[in-house]
């Protein structure tokens, strides 16, 4: 422009609004008699020549433009399905559903136990029912204890009967949970009548009576060294007791207290409570660590793993949850279950976590939360009524490819998937004796 002095913008201002068919300028647009003009550059200057209307070719005049009338839009698109078609192509079409996960694996039924025997209850004899389990160390042998008020050991690998043992002379009542010594020569069991018993197993008789609770003893445990234990009542209550002297040594603190569990190493207790929390508090001074709101309603199970790193929580809502201990921080929710959780149990290497539900289904998820195994213990078509199939008690075994779960149809052994099953853990015996050992003094 500058050197040929040429004004190149004023051709293409004009004629592109021109060539459009849009409104010059003067405002006006482009009518048909108009015509068009010729850009001509002479002798450095640009002029402008009118083409005859004859010789410019009418434009096609699209539906949005200005000069369009009815008719014209009408001619330029096609009536019916073009339209409607393009309006298909704008309107939200939602993505469609993420696939359903695939159905995990189920574990196979190895092992049905003979159960507590029977009794007439409406007319009809039925089996008593199996109200704890747990499986004793070294894998070899399983105990339950059931509401005919006794205590029966298994062997794990035939199923037999091995022993019977009572927590009652004369009139009794049923008992309602167990727990281990650590050495798993002894176990303490609960009972409906407020009391409990310590039952040694290599002797077979009953060593000691705990009596004080004015309610339903639910469940307790063992310190690692076994001379003091703790058991929940029924209203909420919690007793710390020797177990030489028989004697209280303190409450628990608290009310409403529902699951208690004991460390390893016996530094800290672990407490759910009915309002869904979860108490971490001292061993030996008593005072609170961490507290948890784990739930939106009761806590109805706990478990520990052997190093006490971890605590799996289950709750009337159906979550489980497990924590890092014992400082309280949330490891990974679980998928939800659709029933209350009745019980939970840690593998021994701690990678596996095992729930078992009121209506009757036992899964084992992974840490990360993935579900290894899901499966139903009593077919739907067998459930005589709710309580038929809920899951009281569960434990792994230490092949790392067994369970056991205990419930109103008796107890049972599973053998788990490949893909559920538990990583080998590192002598799993010699923490637990060790963990024992450290706890000795306590």
């Amino acid at each position: 422009q500058a050197i040929f002095g040429l004004n190149l913008w004023t051709p293409l201002r004009l004629a592109a609004p021109l060539a459009a068919g849009m409104p010059t300028k003067a405002g006006r647009p482009k009518a048909k008699g108009d015509g068009d003009v010729d850009v001509n550059i002479v002798d450095g200057r640009s002029t402008l020549k009118k083409r005859p209307a004859a010789a410019v070719a009418e434009p096609v005049l699209a539906a949005s433009s200005p000069a369009c009338s009815s008719s014209k839009r009408r001619e330029a698109l096609p009536a019916g399905p073009l339209i409607e078609r393009a309006r298909s192509e704008v309107r939200f079409v939602p993505p469609p559903p993420p696939p359903l996960p695939p159905t995990p694996p189920q574990a196979s039924l190895l092992l049905a136990l003979a159960g507590h025997g029977l009794v007439a209850r409406g007319g009809a004899v039925v089996p008593w029912a199996i109200s704890a389990g747990a499986v004793l160390p070294g894998g070899n042998r399983v105990v339950t204890a059931g509401e005919d008020g006794t205590v029966r050991t298994w062997d794990a690998v035939s199923g037999e009967p091995v022993d019977t043992l009572s927590c009652y002379e004369g009139v009794h009542g049923g008992v309602l949970g167990i727990a281990v010594f650590w050495d798993g020569s002894r176990v303490l069991a609960t009972s409906t009548d407020g009391s409990a018993s310590i039952l040694c197993l290599d002797e077979s008789r009953l060593m000691a009576r705990l009596e004080g609770h004015s309610t339903p003893v639910v469940g307790g445990a063992v310190y690692p060294n076994g001379e003091r234990v703790i058991t929940m009542g029924k209203d909420g209550s919690g007793r710390i007791w020797d177990t030489s002297t028989c004697k209280v040594l303190a409450p628990l603190a608290g009310e409403g207290k529902t699951e208690v569990r004991i460390f390893p190493n016996a530094d800290h207790v672990a407490v759910g409570g009915v309002d869904g929390r979860v108490e971490v508090w001292r061993g030996r001074t008593g005072g609170l660590v961490a507290e948890m709101a784990a739930h939106s309603g009761r806590v109805t199970a706990l478990a520990l793993s052997t190093d006490g790193g971890l605590l799996l929580t289950g709750g009337e809502d159906g979550c489980a949850a497990w924590w890092e201990m014992p400082s309280g921080d949330l490891g990974a929710m679980l998928v939800a279950h659709a029933s209350p959780v009745l019980c939970c149990a840690v593998s021994s290497c701690g990678k596996r976590l095992l729930t078992g539900t009121a209506d009757g289904v036992a899964r084992v998820s992974a840490r990360d939360g993935r579900v290894l195994a899901e499966w139903h213990v009593v077919a739907a078509g067998e459930r005589s009524s709710a309580g038929d199939a809920a899951i009281r008690a569960c434990s792994f075994f230490s092949d790392r490819h067994r369970v056991l779960l205990v419930g109103a149809k008796g107890a049972q052994i599973w053998e788990l998937p490949a893909a559920a099953q538990a990583p080998m853990a590192a002598a799993p015996l010699a923490v637990a004796a060790a963990a024992a050992a450290a706890a000795a003094a306590v």
